[in-house]
């Protein structure tokens, strides 16, 4: 019973073949609403492994970390340009101006699964989505933000620590809408599609 979490991980062996490893775990259910802490660990867009999903991601253990003890779900994480990246384990929306922003993957980030089909409903939902920069002073006037990675789905941020802002969280109206579109791009499932 309840939602689990299944990790497949491809390793080098000394003798350059590959190791297979599987591992499993129960989930917790998401929070209805998180809390960010904008990180003082920055990133590096033009890393080679930045948008990879890889095991040497120290540095996102570290600022996870310090997120977890001030009391956050995960860390904002800028790029050494000073514009927003990604988090430590989900990327980075937020409702401005009347369209979804979200960092494009020149910004060095994971191309989430969760993030693509999200921004795919979107689309098919006449939701505007840009990928551009995301700056501090975007976040300080953005209405609502959100995170998504494949185990929370579409979580809304009620605080980022570091940005003097505070948004509506789980009451925020778009909330609703984006995690329609979500589950609608999720089934296949486009009112533009004939």
């Amino acid at each position: 019973a309840g939602t689990w979490r299944v990790r497949y991980t491809v390793l080098r062996a000394l003798d350059r073949g590959l190791m297979h490893m599987w591992s499993a775990g129960e989930v917790e259910a998401p929070a209805q609403e998180v809390k960010l802490l904008l990180s003082e660990f920055r990133t590096d867009p033009q890393n080679p492994l930045a948008g990879a999903k890889t095991t040497s991601r120290a540095h996102f253990q570290v600022a996870h970390a310090k997120a977890v003890e001030n009391g956050c779900f995960d860390a904002l994480l800028p790029t050494i340009d000073g514009d927003m990246s990604e988090c430590t384990a989900s990327n980075l929306l937020a409702w401005i101006d009347g369209q979804l922003w979200t960092p494009s993957l020149e910004r060095g980030i994971l191309g989430g699964v969760t993030r693509n089909m999200l921004l795919q409903g979107c689309r098919d939902h006449q939701i505007p989505v840009c990928e551009v920069n995301i700056w501090t002073k975007d976040l300080e006037r953005a209405s609502e933000v959100f995170v998504t990675n494949a185990i929370i789905g579409v979580i809304p941020v009620c605080k980022i620590v570091g940005v003097e802002q505070s948004y509506p969280g789980a009451c925020g109206p778009m909330l609703p809408l984006l995690r329609q579109a979500y589950a609608n791009a999720c089934a296949g499932q486009s009112p533009t599609r004939a």
